[in-house]
């Protein structure tokens, strides 16, 4: 069985399964207005047999497209290019919460279609406020991705301005199998250091993870 020969956004359709965990591309392989193939490149992360169900799912719960798994080939690339994404996660939510010497952060990000939470809790100084904020942001994204440990925090610095509450910079190192790739991004405080911090470290992927 193969997509039903109803003319379709054929492109609309890679694109969706592209924005899934893991998957880096994917290609259809197109007869008239019947798909006899569908090619998948995944960076390793996620089962096969878990990414061809949740193709078969888009295309059901999107498109009414009902398919056969054995048109669906996915070869994996360990370690490859990320899966960049068509569009910047925007802040859902910034929770902080003091406990005596130890504080608790949490951030939500989401994009169009879902919401991407990560909490960590540690001792309470701002050095370390920083560093756990800029960690839950990281490990959202990578989320939202489908990659694990590939973006490490290296620096958190705030410079003061005359004109205005100050600057806050963020430098992030980017890690693949062949190289390191520093990355920096930066916010205006605008009365919430916190969030700042959050959109810095947004500021600097996002240099590397939109298309």
């Amino acid at each position: 069985m193969s997509i039903d020969t109803v003319k379709r956004d054929y492109e609309s359709m890679e694109r969706d399964i592209e924005r899934l965990d893991s998957i880096m591309s994917c290609k259809f392989v197109v007869d008239g207005d019947e798909v006899k193939e569908i090619h998948i490149v995944s960076n390793g992360t996620r089962p096969p047999k878990q990414i061809s169900r949740d193709v078969q799912s888009v295309l059901i719960a999107t498109y009414e497209s009902y398919i056969d798994h054995k048109i669906i080939s996915i070869a994996e690339l360990p370690g490859g290019e990320l899966s960049k994404r068509t569009s910047r996660l925007k802040i859902e939510r910034i929770s902080y919460e003091e406990r005596g010497k130890k504080t608790s952060v949490e951030v939500a990000l989401a994009d169009e279609s879902k919401i991407y939470e990560s909490s960590t809790t540690g001792i309470n100084t701002n050095r370390n406020v920083e560093r756990m904020l800029v960690k839950t942001v990281l490990e959202n994204v990578e989320k939202s991705l489908g990659i694990q440990d590939r973006f490490i925090l290296e620096e958190v610095k705030t410079v003061d301005l005359s004109s205005s509450n100050g600057v806050v910079i963020v430098v992030l190192v980017y890690i693949t199998e062949e190289q390191e790739k520093r990355l920096c991004g930066s916010s205006l405080i605008e009365g919430d250091y916190r969030r700042a911090v959050v959109k810095a470290t947004l500021d600097a992927l996002n240099r590397i993870i939109i298309r």
